[in-house]
């Protein structure tokens, strides 16, 4: 069975949407890094690009609050909510995402569109913010493409799910584990960083963006979910 768990996965290479995200993750941080050069040799009149980024591009809620309360707020504002997860804290940050974004992928390909990953990785952005602005409670700016890629986690969580439900295979649930576990791996240090060490709560756009994922999988699979299971049978012979 493992072979067959390995042939799965296996035959899911990023591409793509994958691909996409990661260029478009590594991007700015390669503008980042130009500006760092020393003797200002590419951006000589830019200082703190980073900062500046995160000011024009990163999701505000206080501002987002401010806007709405004054009425204020128009349609080139909602492009944070898209934004933000495109810019990172540091150049390690931006690598995990590009990581995370590449493993989830192998998951979801061939049972998504490739047009239908990208969607969820922004819808997924987007309903974190949303959570971000209601229930985390803070004027700090949210940033990183955890909620995006935890919203392609949260599809491919749906399909272990079902697929676990209606083959009654055990042999799929290592699939299921990894899947689940990862994303509450992540957010469970991020609850428990957040008890212990206060600052700001990220894990509530993360939940958010994981449940997005989750609950809108009916709509982006690429096949029925009457096929699903054969499907998934076929990509293992």
């Amino acid at each position: 069975m493992d072979n067959q768990h390995s042939k799965l996965l296996g035959s899911m290479r990023p591409r793509g949407a994958a691909i996409a995200l990661a260029v478009l993750i590594a991007a700015p941080e390669l503008l980042f890094f130009l500006a760092e050069l020393p003797f200002g040799l590419i951006f000589d009149q830019v200082a703190n690009l980073r900062g500046q980024a995160v000011v024009s591009f990163g999701f505000w809620p206080g501002q987002v609050e401010i806007q709405v309360d004054d009425g204020s707020f128009g349609f080139l504002d909602m492009f944070a909510f898209v934004t933000y997860p495109f810019i990172h804290l540091s150049a390690v940050n931006a690598v995990f995402s590009i990581l995370f974004v590449l493993v989830v992928h192998r998951f979801v390909l061939g049972l998504v569109q490739e047009v239908s990953c990208l969607a969820i990785f922004l819808g997924s952005s987007a309903f974190g913010a949303l959570g971000y602005y209601f229930f985390a409670g803070t004027d700090f700016p949210l940033i990183g493409a955890s909620p995006g890629y935890l919203g392609l986690f949260g599809v491919a969580a749906a399909i272990a799910v079902l697929i676990g439900r209606s083959a009654g295979d055990p042999s799929l649930n290592p699939i299921a584990r990894t899947v689940l576990i990862l994303p509450a791996l992540l957010i469970g240090f991020e609850i428990i960083a957040s008890l212990l060490f206060g600052g700001r709560s990220r894990w509530v756009a993360d939940l958010a963006g994981f449940s997005a994922g989750f609950l809108l999988a009916p709509l982006v699979l690429d096949i029925p979910y009457s096929r699903l299971v054969a499907k998934i049978m076929q990509l293992l012979k």
